[in-house]
């Protein structure tokens, strides 16, 4: 027996076609694995006007604030130029890997350095945003550090 295929069976196959690759896409990513970028997301949207007004008050010194990675002693190294002596904290976040982000407190010496130790920092990319007080203004930074 020869099978004929005409217009009617053409549009069958396509559309079995297309379901089966649909299908197969679901199930593919299904599987990927997504993060949130921080659990209390409800709390940082409600009080996000307060973040934009530290990150404007900031504008004027962010280009005097560094952050880089020494990989000979495994720590990160903040400068806070034109800053000494202020406390604040760093949030580190993975963009790949909620389950690593971390935060900690600083303190600069009196050259506006202060230095963290490399605390559960793998390698690739990290968000990190930087937050102070001085005075009565609050300040926020956001930098992007690769660690190799």
């Amino acid at each position: 027996m020869k099978f004929k295929a005409n217009w009617g069976t053409g549009i069958v196959i396509t559309y079995a076609i297309f379901v089966i690759c649909m299908v197969s896409f679901a199930i593919h990513v299904s599987g990927f694995k997504y993060d949130l970028v921080s659990q209390d997301y409800y709390d940082k949207a409600v009080n996000f006007q307060q973040q934009i007004d530290a990150e404007n008050a900031s504008l004027d010194i962010a280009e005097s604030v560094f952050i880089s990675w020494h990989q000979q002693s495994g720590s990160i190294q903040l400068l806070l130029n034109g800053c000494p002596s202020q406390q604040g904290s760093i949030s580190f976040y993975k963009p790949d890997n909620a389950a690593m982000d971390f935060a900690v407190n600083f303190k600069t010496d009196q050259g506006g350095v202060a230095t963290v130790p490399k605390k559960r920092m793998a390698h690739g990319f990290w968000n990190i945003a930087v937050k102070w007080k001085s005075g009565e203004k609050d300040y926020f930074v956001s930098k992007k550090l690769f660690v190799e």
